[in-house]
């Protein structure tokens, strides 16, 4: 629910951000339910009354930021998103030779395939349909 500070608010509260600067939403389903309620909840929180544009960090995962950042420019075109991507994914090639198992695919490879393939078609779908 709206005010529940969860994990990765707690890293803003270590560097110093008060909590009250911290609007969270926690009902939300999905990136569409979430772009819509933090428009909401920050609607409230703002009062009514012209109000220069408001700034957000959008934190979420690398792999979804650009599908996020296109629902909040549906649903909050009020707010200045800046993208803070999280959880990068990276590599140890580089620091250590070939081998000829660097060519055959683990389960893990098979797993980023699927949220790579499920990004790109819930990116193009909600640019196509909505």
């Amino acid at each position: 629910g709206e005010g529940t500070l969860a994990g990765d608010a707690e890293f803003l509260l270590d560097y110093g951000v008060p909590a009250d600067s911290i609007p969270t939403e926690g009902d939300s389903r999905n990136t569409e339910e979430n772009a819509r309620f933090v428009a909401a909840l920050l609607k409230r929180r703002n009062g009514a009354g012209a109000r220069p544009q408001q700034t957000i960090l959008l934190a979420t995962s690398a792999w979804h930021m650009r599908r996020s950042v296109l629902m909040f420019e549906k649903y909050a075109p009020e707010l200045h998103v800046i993208p803070v991507a999280a959880d990068y994914e990276y590599t140890l090639i580089g620091t250590r030779d070939f081998s000829g198992r660097d060519f055959v695919p683990t389960s893990a490879d098979f797993d980023r395939g699927n949220v790579l393939f499920k990004e790109l078609i819930g990116y193009w779908g909600y640019r196509l349909f909505r």
